[in-house]
């Protein structure tokens, strides 16, 4: 399956254009509120794609592999295990705390040393969960994915989808070694407010909540003086559909409309000009997938947004891609009440979750033996 960028990689003033839509998209993975208003096809707000050109609709994907079969149903029972918490916010710390003990207990299972990095927000001190594959050499892959939710969506595909796959990561890496190091992450703190000027979480009510899980993980790497090589972050990763314009773009802030698919069927690969190597190094493996790619830069002028973990590693210095079905753009649903089990498509989920493996491998080097 090969990919389909959306615009020639070089020169950059090609993919110029696109800085509104990655600059909104890179929020919306975490939780940051593009309006659903601006989702309706209408004078100065989002609309289909391809809405002037006929495109055929999608060709049927190849069946799952024996391996994308199993991932499926550990797909399951992981966004399940995490979707049966229900919201998992500051408006519901209980669950936010089940939600930290349950993917703990998960690695510990695994056999993993759980690294809890607790820091402050408002009277809550919440936690990121880290641990770490050793690798023959000291650069470092960080894999990244949030598993809290705004105040009362269940975050199915918000937080659990990216969470998941992590954690189905973690447990075929489980006592294996890479040629690099590679350091998991699950963020805590990245939806569920506004983040201030000062970098800090603003809570619903105005009250100081806090650095976002990003920032304070971004800010121990720097300070532990880890030589971080790449961050890949996973945002939403499950909410697909073939109908003609399921997938939309914000007019107002994007260019060239009718060349893009109007099709939801794909997963994106976020760039900011600053990582397009990654981008080049990765390009065998996107184009291998066995669903449809997009690639989009984002150019190293365009304004980044202080929400979505990805845009705070950028922000930190620290080159990276984002991986993301393009959230709000597409699911009418995205991170709200409505954002249910029953939306999420586990066989692309499943395709999804071999792509991040394959990405990992070509970063980090060739696994050893167990």
């Amino acid at each position: 399956m090969s990919t389909r960028p959306l615009h020639l990689m070089r020169p950059l003033h090609l993919v110029r254009p696109l800085h509104g839509l990655l600059l909104a998209l890179a929020a919306g993975c975490a939780g940051g509120a593009v309006p659903e208003a601006v989702v309706p096809a209408s004078a100065g707000e989002a609309s289909p794609a391809g809405a002037s050109t006929p495109e055929p609709p999608p060709r049927p994907l190849s069946p799952l592999t024996s391996e994308e079969q199993e991932l499926r149903g550990q797909l399951e029972k992981e966004v399940g295990a995490i979707a049966e918490l229900g919201p998992r916010s500051l408006a519901h710390t209980w669950n936010l705390y089940s939600a930290t003990d349950h993917v703990a207990r998960r690695l510990e299972i695994l056999g993993y040393e759980v690294g809890r990095q607790g820091f402050p927000v408002g009277e809550e001190v919440l936690q990121n969960l880290e641990v770490v594959v050793p690798g023959k050499s000291a650069p470092t892959l960080v894999v990244a994915a949030h598993y809290d939710t705004n105040a009362e969506s269940p975050g199915v595909n918000a937080s659990a989808s990216g969470a998941a796959v992590l954690l189905t990561l973690a447990q075929r890496l489980a006592g294996r070694h890479l040629e690099r190091s590679l350091r998991m992450v699950w963020l805590c703190n990245e939806v569920s407010k506004e983040v201030g000027s000062d970098g800090k979480a603003v809570g619903t009510e105005g009250k100081a909540a806090g650095l976002p899980g990003s920032a304070v993980y971004a800010r121990h790497v720097q300070q532990a003086q880890v030589p971080v090589l790449a961050t890949l972050t996973l945002g939403s990763l499950g909410y697909y559909s073939v109908s003609t314009g399921s997938q939309r773009y914000p007019e107002e802030l994007l260019f060239g409309a009718e060349r893009r698919t109007q099709f939801g069927d794909f997963i994106g690969v976020l760039s900011n000009a600053g990582s397009n190597s990654l981008l080049e190094q990765l390009r065998p493996v996107l184009s291998a997938a066995s669903l449809p790619v997009e690639e989009l830069i984002l150019p190293e002028n365009a304004p980044l947004a202080a929400e979505g973990p990805q845009a705070r590693f950028w922000n930190a210095g620290l080159p990276g891609l984002l991986l993301t079905d393009t959230a709000q753009f597409r699911s009418a649903h995205f991170d709200d009440a409505q954002d249910t089990l029953d939306k999420l498509d586990f066989d692309r989920l499943a395709r999804v979750a071999r792509l991040v493996d394959q990405i990992v491998i070509t970063l980090a080097g060739p696994l050893e033996a167990r």
